[in-house]
């Protein structure tokens, strides 16, 4: 039975693993018949096969009165809010709930520690479903329990053929006649990302090309740039859209994710489907056919690998079995005929 789904978080721009989820999502996913974008930009491009109600006002708290008024409505199944951390759980306690069952999702790979216990217990009486996304997330659901059920889910779902503009596509045509190869890692300006680590590693590839993609402010934003200034190889570019970082994904002979934290890393399974060697580590479930190290390994270890990865060396350790895409249908709280 078809299913009337509403869904809160965000599209891009901003571009990250929270809106890149939610702009797949509602161009497959023809139940979705709302979305409210929490995050206003002047530069949100909804996918032409949505064609749902799309909430989005000059401010958040525009976005988040219409949202408010919506949730009195008794005529949606589902509402599915997506956030990063579980700082943005207030909002919920905020909200008025009705009729429609409630779903949440955090994407952040590690959710921190635990929550006061009333605020749990508040919580729980709206949230009909929270979906972990690894084992960690598990754990940290179960040890809260501010929702009534909680399953395992993924948020995943397989990118459609990039359209990068044309000025974008003739500068990666470029690199690719410049160079010999093209490495690409990418994610925010922190810590977790390890960025250095990437940029270190072209002083053993000097006729190779580094595209390091960060996406907005961070601490490390200046000391990114810093970096990349000193490595004549490497080449820092903020904010691409999702179709122009995918044709460069699908361009490139190797995405390194040398994250220390992950839920699970979209560009990993992107830079797999797409084609393209993908080295990440170890530190959450990856798509099958990534290349696995561990995030304390050395540069000379990491160099090592990237070594036997070209030489399709048989010694690779690599992600398998299968890994299934999000959908809606596979929520059993939504009680599907």
């Amino acid at each position: 039975m078809r299913k009337r789904i509403a869904v809160v978080g965000g599209i891009p721009n901003p571009i990250g693993g929270v809106t890149s989820f939610i702009r797949r999502v509602v161009r497959l996913e023809n139940e979705v018949t709302h979305l409210f974008d929490l995050y206003p930009s002047g530069s949100k491009k909804l996918p032409e096969e949505f064609s749902g109600e799309f909430v989005c006002g000059v401010n958040k708290y525009v976005t988040l009165i219409r949202l408010f008024l919506f949730c009195l409505r008794d005529d949606i199944d589902f509402i599915h809010f997506n956030f990063s951390t579980p700082r943005a759980l207030l909002l919920l306690l905020l909200l008025p709930k009705f009729r429609a069952k409630w779903g949440l999702t955090l994407h952040h790979g590690d959710l921190g520690g635990d929550l006061n216990s009333f605020f749990c217990t508040l919580l729980s009486r709206k949230i009909d479903v929270a979906l972990s996304l690894n084992h960690r997330q598990f754990q940290w659901y179960t040890r809260n329990a501010l929702s009534k059920t909680l399953e395992r889910s993924c948020s995943y779902v397989e990118p459609s053929e990039p359209c990068p503009s044309v000025e974008f596509a003739e500068k990666v045509s470029g690199f690719k006649e410049k160079y010999n190869r093209i490495f690409v890692c990418s994610g925010y300006p922190t810590h977790i990302y390890n960025h250095f680590k990437a940029i270190d590693l072209m002083g053993y590839y000097k006729n190779d090309l580094l595209v390091v993609c960060i996406y907005g402010g961070g601490p490390l934003v200046g000391e990114i740039e810093l970096r990349v200034s000193r490595q004549e190889n490497s080449l820092l570019v903020n904010g691409l859209s999702e179709d122009d970082f995918n044709f460069l994904l699908a361009n490139a002979d190797l995405y390194l994710r040398l994250n220390s934290e992950d839920s699970f890393g979209i560009a990993v399974a992107d830079s797999v489907v797409l084609g393209t060697i993908c080295i990440s580590t170890d530190v959450c479930p990856r798509y099958p056919g990534a290349v696995l190290i561990s995030p304390f390994c050395t540069l000379v270890e990491l160099k090592n690998t990237v070594e036997d990865v070209f030489s399709e060396s048989s010694d690779l350790r690599k992600a398998s079995g299968s890994f299934a895409t999000f959908r809606y249908k596979r929520i059993r709280s939504l009680n599907y005929d």
